[in-house]
């Protein structure tokens, strides 16, 4: 055992020396899940058999974390390690690993370090109160406790409102990010410097990010009370997950100058600004206020005013500016005397009596929520140039019944045609290699899926979309059972049956060991549920406003699930029956506030 414990330790050290370039993003993250999982494939069986301990399969992880090829599949390889440490009692061998994670990220926030830590330590008996692990988890604590000021992350800058509490947290692959939410709809946030600026070409530099792809915020400047850059939306995703921003400040050289960053609400739906820039630097001297590097111009064509961007010799058309589109829409094919590539955020966003839109040939990217609540939207023309298709882009436009995605699509986001509730089904073109969370749920008229023969990513049986390989179920039409899943399978996906409000009853394969966030999540007819023994986590809100659960049966222990799996719209679901002599169960009364029932077979 001493032996053993020494190679742990060893191979610990070993990746602790080997450092990540930078922290891996959400997308890369993503895509080094599945090369994980199958890295692992064996040590999981052996441990689910039996013949492997959690601590020998964190040694084989942190050996494979050694040769990873990818900076995500190491630090996940390494994560990995240091939770099944956790879950085996081993809190020593767990602090060694941590410590690990920090030397390979040597900017790693303190609040991963104690969100993983905390996750890790869920359902595992507090013991061994002085060791290296809860050392480190206080630690962290302590650090994140004494960062409240704004000025400690940018020197120099303060926040006029002390209503305000900002956040220092990691957000989308960058540490020590500001983070900060208006208190209300109409009271903005106010960031507030003043200094004398340079003679030359002083700027403002700026990298910001929202919450997420479904939310945004505004976002201006003033100098000495004067807008230097008016009101701009925010609206990032894991695709475009930042944006560079300079504002010239080119007319108050040498001068005092008061500059004020404000960013206020865009409705009032997780509101939550970040900065991981704010610097005044020098320019080149030819900047224009907006993306870096970016030319803005506007243009009219067939009618319609279009803004617009240029980079790289290229446009991006941001909106059609007046009058108010409506009807048939042709979006230009160039703008500024370049060829358009790209639809921005929020082109089309509310414009209700649109009816159908030609993309024109040469565009690669339609951006975040393009045509978001597009409800008149009937139909879409999608070149076969088209690569990525953003987050919520085409987001609820109940209207459209069909669209062909084009052979080139790789990329479909987040809620990319969730609420399209006429659509009916939806072929996945050969290269798509990624569909997001969400991607089609709520999509209530959706009957069937199809996968191209050639897709390298997923495949079909009966109209539901699988990973490659069988072991993932992704996303599921709107029906009401689904007769067979592959016995492969291993994992119900994110939000894979989200807004099924046909679906009545499932009978979930005993091979599943993953039922992940919201995958059941308004399933408004789903009467019952049995959870097969093989079940080991759950993620949060699975069973979200399933208001039909009356009955669910647990055949096997507790599964992990950090958050509530149900919420109070699952109100007719009274009991969950549990095995009598099922240990992990022993002593409790209830499971995220339903009672137990000691009665399942």
């Amino acid at each position: 055992m001493k032996t053993k414990l020494m190679m742990i330790g060893a191979l610990a050290a070993a990746c602790a020396v080997n450092e990540l370039a930078a922290m891996p993003t959400a997308e890369e993250t993503r895509r080094a899940e599945p090369v994980v999982k199958k890295l692992l494939a064996s040590e999981r069986e052996a441990l689910k058999a039996g013949r492997k301990s959690r601590s020998e399969v964190a040694v084989a992880a942190l050996k494979r974390a050694a040769d990873a090829k990818t900076e995500a599949e190491k630090l996940l390889l390494m994560k990995g390690a240091f939770a099944l440490y956790v879950q085996d009692g081993n809190l020593e061998k767990a602090a060694e690993t941590m410590n690990a994670i920090k030397k390979a990220i040597p900017d790693l926030p303190q609040e991963s370090v104690k969100n993983m830590i905390e996750m890790a330590l869920i359902g595992v008996p507090k013991k061994e109160d002085g060791s290296l692990l809860y050392k480190l988890l206080d630690e962290a604590k302590v650090d994140i406790a004494s960062m409240k000021s704004v000025t400690q992350l940018f020197p120099g800058w303060s926040l006029l409102s002390s209503e305000v509490k900002p956040e220092f947290v990691s957000h989308r692959g960058q540490d020590r990010v500001l983070r900060m939410h208006p208190k209300d709809q109409k009271t903005p946030v106010v960031l507030k410097r003043t200094m004398k600026l340079s003679d030359k070409n002083p700027c403002l530099f700026l990298k910001v990010a929202s919450f997420d792809g479904g939310s945004d915020f505004v976002l201006s400047v003033r100098v000495n009370g004067k807008d230097v850059m008016p009101d701009r939306i925010v609206c990032t995703s894991d695709l475009e997950p930042w944006e560079d921003l300079v504002v010239p400040l080119f007319d108050w050289r040498g001068h005092l100058a008061e500059i004020e960053i404000v960013t206020k609400a865009n409705g009032w739906w997780c509101e939550w600004s970040h900065f991981a820039r704010i610097e005044i630097a020098e320019g080149n001297g030819d900047e224009e206020c907006g993306l870096v590097g970016v030319k803005n111009g506007t243009e009219s064509v067939d009618g319609y005013k279009w803004s617009y961007f240029v980079k790289n010799g290229e446009a991006t058309v941001t909106a059609a500016v007046s009058p108010s589109p409506k009807g048939a829409i042709t979006i230009p094919a160039t703008l500024g005397g370049v060829k358009v590539t790209g639809l921005g955020k929020n082109l089309f966003d509310h414009c209700k009596e649109v009816t159908s839109v030609t993309v024109p040939k040469g565009v690669t990217s339609i951006g975040q929520g393009a045509f978001n609540f597009c409800y008149g939207l009937k139909s879409v023309t999608i070149p076969s140039s088209v690569k990525t298709i953003g987050d919520w882009a085409f987001s609820a436009c109940f209207q459209l019944q069909s669209v062909t995605l084009p052979e080139s699509l790789e990329y479909i986001g987040k809620g990319g045609f969730i609420n399209c509730r006429s659509l009916k089904t939806v072929n996945i073109p050969a290269k798509l290699s990624v569909i997001g969370d969400s991607a089609f749920a709520y999509c209530t008229g959706l009957k069937q899926f199809t996968v191209d023969v050639d897709n390298k990513a997923f495949t079909a049986i009966d109209g539901v979309v699988y990973s490659k390989d069988w072991s993932t179920l992704v996303s599921a039409p709107n029906v009401s059972t689904i007769a067979r899943m592959p016995p492969s399978m291993t994992k119900i996906g994110a939000n894979a049956f989200q807004g099924c409000d046909r679906l009545e009853t499932l009978t979930i394969p005993e091979n599943v060991t993953m039922i992940d966030c919201g995958a059941f999540h308004s399933c408004e007819r789903l009467a019952s549920m049995t959870i097969p023994a093989s079940v080991a986590k759950i993620g949060p809100n699975a069973f979200d406003n399933c208001g039909e659960l009356t009955e669910v049966t647990m055949l096997g222990e507790r599964p992990e699930a950090p958050n509530a799996i149900f919420n109070k719209n699952c109100g007719k679901l009274k009991a969950i029956h549990v095995p009598a002599n099922a240990k992990s169960w022993a002593g409790m009364k209830d499971w995220f506030g339903v009672p137990l029932v000691f009665d399942a077979k």
